[in-house]
């Protein structure tokens, strides 16, 4: 093997697999969309699968959006060499992740505050209509509560979280 590093060989032989599909003809290409699924490919020539295959339009249905969103999740999760990590890696990590879980929740007592979901009930679909930011209790209260939300401005409750009510909507 010369001296270029590994690395720099195992992206020219994907670059020339895809070359490869590229000069075979349209009909023998894999559709991007199997490329992303085939983790042996590079995340670099998947898209150049895509961005030769793209439909001119980003009109929903055409797979625009779930291109992008795969590609920013992948992005920062490849390897030097452009490979995406593999299942068992992936695997692994969530295992981890769910060890991780569950220790913390074997160190929490009885007495910790239980979350429940108590709305709102938006147009999502997903048992809410957004996020926190911050819910900080007033100093000296144990029922009066200040939440932000990005998208919802401020709330404040004075029933330990009972009831909310939007403050200064319309300053906001």
């Amino acid at each position: 093997m010369s001296s270029l590093p590994r690395a720099w060989h195992l992206r020219a032989a994907a670059l020339l697999l895809l070359w490869g599909f590229l000069s075979a003809g349209a009909q023998e290409m894999p559709h991007w969309s199997a490329a992303m699924r085939d983790g042996s490919l590079p995340l670099d020539s998947v898209k150049a699968l895509y961005e030769s295959q793209a439909p001119e339009s980003t009109a929903k249905g055409k797979g625009f959006k779930p291109f992008q969103r795969w590609n920013a999740f992948m992005a920062p999760r490849v390897g030097t060499t452009g490979i995406r990590p593999s299942n068992g890696v992936i695997l692994r990590s969530l295992e981890r992740a769910e060890e991780d879980r569950m220790a913390e929740a074997a160190q929490r007592s009885s007495e910790d505050t239980q979350w429940i979901h108590a709305g709102p009930y938006g147009p999502t679909g997903l048992g809410g209509s957004g996020r926190l930011n911050r819910l900080a209790a007033r100093p000296g209260s144990d029922s009066e509560w200040w939440a932000c939300a990005p998208a919802g401005g401020l709330w404040r409750t004075s029933d330990a979280g009972a009831n909310w009510s939007a403050v200064g909507a319309d300053q906001l």
